[in-house]
């Protein structure tokens, strides 16, 4: 394999291809199969293994019983999922495990697909779907306790899927899934608001994203979102004390009493959870890549500025908030979902940094045909 970004000839020719190219196709099936693979060998241990659960496992055996608008300090869309399972299938542990492994590899087989739709080095997809296994929270913890995180992880990489696609190429379809994966992502967790409005923010500072936001369709956009939320909004309104107080108490906990102490550690708790999740990823993509990673961080591109905003919109509003409201204690699980997209900033940076090398390099026409015809040879 030839080295990415390397500025080389045959690099050239192979930015060309589409994605429809049979290279690309190839790389989508071999994820694709892989992680399949791995999330059934991932269900059959754990089936197996042990018939215990965690407590947000043992929770969803609990109410996952009845249909309800709302149960607890949680949305309640996982529960509604996980019930209709029970229903069909029975309740047990292989009901549960199947469904948050087959969530699972929806949120990594999404994650490729929309890396896939925003590089132009379709290896760096590949690479920047396995590099979420070098995150702890995502190997780890999501298959060990994680619940209403996985379905929110699925619903943040489809909901900036459809927002890339109508920037892109906007429809009424397009339109129309924001709306959706807007309202079912915060019908997964509550803290879905800070990448709608982190994501909003970005689009407003993409130049196209600019005129799809005073598009007509998007009154679509946010009937459809409404529609979606009103039902668990009306349940939420007559339960604010159990949705709020349960919450802000927690991540207030350890608050010590003064105002300004309590800003001090939670930003300080902000900053240790944002680089335990993040430095082991940051130290692979620095051993595999060395030089070309660092020289990478000052390249740009469309793609990449608009991850960063959405990462640079989310600690800013985060920090408002830890000033506001004096968070104390923010989770991993609880930054997971902004977070895990580091990894595909940082393709979109290589991605980039190869772009630039490669536009240095002028090839007439002629020279061009030349080599591909030299090149088709050798193959």
């Amino acid at each position: 394999m030839k080295p990415l970004g390397n500025g080389s000839f045959a690099a050239v020719l192979e930015d060309d291809a589409s994605t429809g190219s049979l290279g690309a196709t190839s790389d989508f099936r071999w994820v694709s199969w892989a992680l399949a693979a791995y999330f059934l060998v991932q269900t059959i241990i754990r089936i197996a293994i042990s018939d215990s659960l965690r407590i947000d496992e043992a929770q969803q055996f609990v109410v996952s019983q009845w249909l309800a608008w709302g149960y607890d300090a949680q949305p309640p869309l996982y529960n509604w999922l996980q019930y209709g399972v029970f229903e069909i299938f029975g309740t047990s542990v292989a009901s549960f495990v199947i469904v948050k492994n087959l969530m699972l590899f929806c949120v990594y087989i999404t994650y490729h697909k929309l890396l896939r739709l925003l590089v132009v080095d379709k290896r760096l997809a590949a690479i920047g779907v396995l590099s979420l296994f070098t995150m702890p929270q995502m190997f780890w913890q999501a298959q060990r306790d994680l619940t209403h995180t996985v379905l929110t992880l699925l619903a943040v990489v489809l909901f900036i899927y459809f927002v890339v696609s109508t920037i892109r190429r906007p429809s009424l379809f397009s339109y129309a899934m924001i709306g959706l994966w807007a309202g079912l992502g915060m019908l997964t967790k509550y803290n879905f608001a800070l990448v709608i409005l982190s994501v909003l923010v970005a689009t407003f500072c993409h130049p196209e994203g600019r005129k799809r936001l005073f598009d007509p369709r998007l009154l679509l956009t946010l009937s459809l979102a409404v529609l979606v939320v009103l039902p668990h909004a009306a349940w939420m309104i007559s339960n604010m004390d159990l949705v709020l107080t349960s919450t802000v108490n927690t991540m207030a906990e350890q608050g010590a009493g003064g105002k300004l102490s309590d800003i001090a550690h939670g930003i300080a708790d902000l900053i240790k959870t944002t680089v335990e999740i993040i430095v082991p990823t940051t130290v692979i993509f620095l051993l595999v890549f060395r030089q070309s990673f660092l020289r990478s961080l000052r390249a740009r591109s469309e793609w990449s500025d608009f991850i960063a905003r959405i990462l640079g919109s989310t600690a800013i509003i985060l920090l408002a908030l830890i000033f506001i409201v004096t968070l104390t204690e923010l989770r991993d699980r609880w930054l997971l979902p902004f977070l895990f997209l580091v990894p595909a900033y940082f393709c979109l940076k290589l991605d980039a940094a190869g772009r630039q090398s490669l536009s240095l390099i002028h090839i007439s026409e002629p020279t061009r045909r030349s080599i591909k015809s030299r090149i088709a040879s050798y193959a």
